[in-house]
């Protein structure tokens, strides 16, 4: 696959960048770092899809929430964004809140989470995805939701846009409504990626 999508580079009017979603396992930080060196990406993007062997993020497996208290839950997915945040692998931080997709919502307050999160983030220097597929899923709300990007704006964390399309017509779903959501909390400005260097263009 890498090879197919590079021997298109070149061939259309628009730019055509080499990416990988890649998820972060705890323990496994120097097999990741290997694949990632031997690619050659424009960009890399880190996500938790498990807890342990658990993928919480299939249909197949949505009896699993019912095993879990929900602020016990958030607690632990978002440590594990901190480390993969921590971790220097990635470029890009992928649907932040990805935990929210079945619509399965803590109990309490944890913005305190929220924020710890956002602090490890912003101090990692690595880039938040806005991913429009939320809208799409049960919770209905992109990810992250609006008030963790506030967050990240206050810290001045760079955003990029995505719609986590698996199939043609889903590339590029509801951008529009998205971007004037990323204008009216302040950005200006998002990420975009080549040979793993980022740049900035005005929205």
């Amino acid at each position: 696959m890498i090879k197919k999508v590079n021997s298109l580079k070149g061939s259309y009017k628009i730019p055509i960048k080499l990416g990988v979603e890649m998820d972060y396992n705890p323990g496994y930080e120097d097999e990741t770092r290997s694949f990632i060196e031997s690619g050659k990406f424009d960009y890399v993007i880190g996500s938790i899809h498990f807890i342990g062997d658990w993928n919480f993020d299939s249909s197949k497996n949505i009896s699993g929430y019912d095993k879990w208290n929900a602020d016990e839950l958030y607690e632990v997915y978002f440590n594990l964004v901190k480390k993969a945040a921590e971790s220097k692998l990635f470029d890009i931080m992928g649907h932040l809140d990805l935990i929210k997709k079945f619509d399965y919502r803590p109990e309490s307050d944890i913005t305190d989470i929220l924020k710890r999160t956002v602090d490890v983030i912003g101090k990692s220097e690595i880039c938040v995805e806005v991913n429009t597929s939320g809208l799409d899923r049960p919770c209905k709300e992109i990810y992250p939701s609006k008030e963790i990007l506030k967050l990240c704006y206050d810290k001045n964390i760079p955003i990029t846009l995505g719609s986590d399309a698996h199939a043609p017509q889903e590339v590029g779903r509801q951008f529009d409504e998205t971007v004037k959501l990323i204008k009216n909390i302040g950005y200006k400005k998002i990420a975009r990626f080549a040979g793993r260097k980022r740049s900035f263009v005005e929205i």
